[in-house]
């Protein structure tokens, strides 16, 4: 029988994972809202009307939300927890297992 041992990532690892997985996410999600034409209603939130602003807004929100996510469930990746908790859950959905 083998024994696997895991090791922890550290605070900077995985804040750095979520910032990655979330920019990822919001370039994906950013093409579908700049195809719908979106991208200036997210400028508005700091006072602008560009779709340049609105994409940049939009990934600022999308490494916010990724930043967060890894402190909220520590040990497993960020898709992983992402896949089984709610967004702004803190970690509900993992129950602290993640």
């Amino acid at each position: 029988m083998t024994t696997s041992v895991q090791a922890s990532a550290g605070l900077a690892t995985r804040v750095t994972n979520g910032v990655v997985a979330g920019i990822a996410g919001g370039v994906v999600f950013g093409a579908l809202l700049a195809m719908m034409g979106m991208l200036p209603v997210i400028a508005m939130l700091v006072g602008s009307s560009s779709a340049v602003v609105g994409a940049l807004v939009h990934l600022v929100i999308s490494a916010g939300l990724g930043c967060c996510s890894p402190s909220r469930c520590p040990r497993s990746g960020p898709a992983r927890c992402w896949a089984r908790a709610r967004p702004m859950a803190p970690c509900g959905g993992c129950s602290g297992r993640c």
